[in-house]
């Protein structure tokens, strides 16, 4: 296997050439890590790049690609690519139809902070079996745009990331098709609160196993007459949500018996709850920041907990010295 892995592209000669001399490259990766310094990788290279008859991994990170990202300059169909990074670039609708119409293999899409919004896609074939997609800080990215997408990939689709977009999912339930979403992370969505987390539960809940909660406004108070719950859910991370002891008492009734890694750090929970064996499997518990966490509260918390809690952490909690602890068992 040939793979290129190069940083920053100063000059499109330099992968013009080597498109030419190596032909049979497989993998290319270029710019990973540069953290905002832009590629000269236009429309033009990237359509030659993708004419490679082997690659089936690309990853460009800064390009300085825009609208359909040269795809209409492809007229060959069925391009082998099952992986595609495509990072901080200006490519829309157009282009992510046409990836999604030539790549008919593909299976890992990553079009992070890219203008895509999802409500103006237009193609002819069947859709490629995407297990992985992330649409992370795609600011223009609209609750329909999303549905449109579930709606097309929602039967192969794995892991969903749309962390730090403007969505609310209060629609998700739009999506008639059954979905197998394992892991879902909606990290700093600001207007994802709890009428779009029941959304969340009732259309994923069966086939969740991680859900990514941090920095929401989700608080989780409105759950309490929500009737299915997630049995498959292993790691649940609220870190600086609007958690509040009811709406975590909510959570922890919809998935607490399978959970094996919770995270309400920086959240207003104060742990002073009814929890007996509501975590059983819990191995890793972390209360970082928690300001109201009081000594008896993270007791409950622990004694919630079965034999195989492994890792509690309190650091910058707003507790008394660890003696004063008391601990089950």
């Amino acid at each position: 296997m040939l793979r290129y892995i190069g940083p920053t592209v100063q000059s499109e000669n330099e992968l013009n050439t080597l498109v030419e001399l190596h032909p049979e490259i497989e993998e290319i990766q270029i710019g990973k890590g540069g953290y905002g310094i832009r590629n000269s990788i236009s429309n033009t290279c990237l359509s030659s790049l993708l004419r490679l008859p082997e690659l089936t991994q690309l990853e460009l990170w800064y390009p300085v690609l825009s609208g359909d990202g040269g795809l209409n300059m492809l007229s060959a169909p069925n391009l082998p690519l099952k992986y595609i990074v495509l990072k901080h670039c200006r490519i829309t609708d157009e282009c992510l139809s046409l990836l999604l119409e030539k790549c008919v293999h593909l299976e890992h899409l990553d079009i992070q902070g890219t203008n895509v919004s999802g409500e103006n896609l237009t193609f002819s074939q069947g859709v490629p079996p995407i297990k992985y997609l992330n649409l992370s800080c795609c600011l223009n990215l609209s609750d329909c745009g999303l549905i449109n997408l579930v709606k097309m990939l929602g039967s192969t689709l794995e892991l969903l990331n749309i962390g730090q977009t403007k969505l609310s999912l209060q629609n998700l339930d739009l999506v008639k098709k059954p979905l197998k979403i394992k892991r879902l992370q909606c990290w700093h969505c600001n207007n994802l609160r709890d009428e779009g987390l029941k959304q969340i539960i009732k259309k994923l809940g069966s086939s969740l196993q991680q859900l990514d909660l941090k920095l929401t406004l989700i608080s989780g108070e409105s759950l309490r007459s929500l009737k299915v719950s997630m049995p498959l859910l292993r790691d649940l991370n609220c870190f600086g949500s609007s958690l509040s002891d009811p709406g975590f008492l909510n959570l922890i009734r919809l998935s607490g018996p399978t959970l094996k890694s919770l995270n309400i750090g920086y959240t207003m929970v104060s742990g002073e709850l009814p929890l007996a064996n509501t975590l059983p499997l819990l191995e890793v518990l972390d209360c970082n920041g928690c300001c109201r966490l009081s000594p008896e509260g993270l007791a409950e918390l622990v004694n919630a907990c079965g034999d195989n809690l492994k890792s509690v952490n309190v650091e910058y909690s707003k507790l008394l010295r660890s003696k004063e602890l008391q601990y089950a068992g």
